[in-house]
């Protein structure tokens, strides 16, 4: 954590967090042909999912092709996890992450010139790692893009897959955006922005 980050955080820390609020779409999730449908064709139309740590100069090794990708936050926390065994064929998971943005590079025919994964990340590279104090601002932000307020949370990292295919490209968006219901993509309620109420019990007699 930035030396300015961490000043941030021990400024704040007596007060109400800021709340990162997620709808889950159980439904599709629970949905496991539909998920695995979904995977399988994303796995068709697109090349693997590359996963990289945002920063101000990522655009530069980017590829200047289309496809999706997505802005993730994994937060510092992690969990004393037992090395999975040689047979179980998954990675440890030991942190949770959190989707905070869906986006596509290129899905239009006509975007070829101005509309790649490169280019579409260059648009975002003044708000890496912006001031972190926007993150403690009631405000609501009234500007596309949202995102970029939120651009200040760290650790963050840029997913992406290309999809030379364009057509391809909206409908696996819409898809993707349907299952995660990110927060950042939604334009008619608040963004990650700072919530001062009192906890809320999750279940009541």
């Amino acid at each position: 954590m930035t030396d300015a980050l961490s000043r941030l955080v021990q400024r704040h820390r007596d007060e109400p967090s800021p709340v990162l609020s997620t709808d889950w779409a159980f439904l599709r999730l629970l949905d496991q042909s539909g998920m695995s449908m979904l995977s399988d064709d994303l796995s068709t139309a697109g090349s693997p999912w590359e996963v990289y740590e945002a920063t101000e100069r990522l655009w530069e090794m980017l590829p200047d092709k289309p496809g999706l990708y997505m802005f993730v936050w994994r937060p510092w926390f992690r969990f004393d996890v037992v090395e999975p065994s040689p047979d179980a064929g998954q990675p440890k998971p030991d942190s949770v992450s959190q989707i905070l943005y869906i986006g596509q590079a290129g899905a239009s025919v006509g975007q070829e010139g101005n509309s790649t994964l490169k280019q579409r990340y260059k648009s975002y590279r003044r708000h890496i790692r912006a001031d972190p104090r926007v993150l403690w601002t009631p405000e609501r932000p009234m500007t596309r893009p949202q995102l970029s307020r939120y651009l200040a949370l760290r650790p963050l990292e840029y997913w992406f897959t290309v999809i030379e295919d364009r057509s391809e490209i909206k409908s696996l968006e819409s898809r993707l955006l349907a299952v995660f219901n990110p927060p950042m993509n939604k334009n008619e309620r608040p963004k990650i922005r700072a919530q001062y109420k009192d906890p809320v019990p999750a279940f009541t007699k």
